[in-house]
């Protein structure tokens, strides 16, 4: 809804407004919505960005959504994004936060 509102007034849909919308969707718990605008992005031919993927592994690490973060971790490292480290720093927290050690364990292994 923002980002039509942002649309409608003349913002253009660039890597910069959807990364500030995921953070927003990390800050509200709406984790699914910031998936949503990762998927978005591709279909907007925005590219997405270590900061885009970090903003919605946080978003899914503030509910505790680990296995959905490092499915996310897991495609970032596939595109060799910089600045993985901070991204993994969240799915971490969220392992720790959905109690998954043994989720940890295995990233950490590999």
């Amino acid at each position: 809804e923002l980002l039509c509102e942002m649309t409608a007034g003349g913002v253009e849909r660039d890597s910069w407004t959807y990364n500030a919308v995921i953070s927003a969707c990390q800050k509200g718990e709406q984790w699914e919505l910031a998936l949503q605008l990762l998927d978005d992005m591709v279909k907007d031919s925005v590219e997405r960005d270590s900061t885009s993927y970090s903003a919605a592994v946080s978003a899914c690490a503030r509910v505790g959504q680990s296995r959905v973060a490092f499915e996310l971790l897991s495609e970032m490292a596939c595109l060799r994004l910089q600045g993985e480290c901070l991204a993994y720093a969240a799915g971490f927290k969220a392992c720790e936060k959905a109690g998954d050690s043994e989720l940890a364990l295995t990233v950490l292994q590999q």
